[in-house]
């Protein structure tokens, strides 16, 4: 089971956006429109990418106020 995470999880950093949002989470918990700022990505793309590493396990979310912030899980990884 241990190398079936480690090989999903490989495929999803092999896309280079969510690599560079994994980067960027694993420094500070971000959110969406910080994650839009840093990559140039569009909001639905980010968005996208966030919901596929947070179904995988990889990230947590934290609300603010009208915001979400994502957080990088280190144990997964």
């Amino acid at each position: 089971m241990v190398m079936s995470l480690t090989g999903d999880v490989s495929r999803l950093l092999a896309d280079p956006l969510r690599a560079r949002i994994v980067e960027l989470l694993s420094r500070e918990a971000l959110c969406t429109c910080h994650l839009v700022e840093e990559t140039g990505a569009r909001q639905t793309n980010v968005s996208n990418h966030l919901r596929a590493l947070r179904e995988a396990g990889l990230v947590d979310t934290e609300p603010c106020g009208r915001f979400t912030y994502y957080r990088l899980r280190p144990e997964p990884i």
